[in-house]
């Protein structure tokens, strides 16, 4: 009986290496993808809105200005992600896959 248990034993831990190696952190790394997409959805909404790329001199073809970002956290199944949320200078502006947030 003691070598079956040694062998179980060795087993479990040989699996949760394989385990551990093989997902590694894959619950940080998915709040980290969904913080990241979650910021570059805003900046790209803020950019359609404001209508002109980083940098670029518009004239009139420009509705609003950047106006850096703000933090936003958010609850959801993986824990609270803190956002960085872009936003303009006129407040109407508001990401729109963040409006129901």
């Amino acid at each position: 009986m003691g070598r079956i248990f040694r062998w179980t034993e060795q087993f479990q831990h040989f699996a949760e290496e394989v385990r551990e190696s093989f997902w590694g952190d894959l619950y940080g790394q998915t709040r980290r993808a969904w913080q990241r997409f979650w910021e570059e959805e805003s900046r790209r909404e803020r950019d359609r809105y404001v209508a002109t790329e980083s940098y670029e001199r518009a004239g009139e073809k420009r509705r609003s200005y950047r106006n850096g970002f703000y933090v936003r956290d958010f609850v959801t199944r993986l824990g609270t992600l803190r956002v960085r949320v872009a936003r303009a200078r006129d407040r109407s502006f508001r990401p729109p896959g963040l409006e129901r947030f």
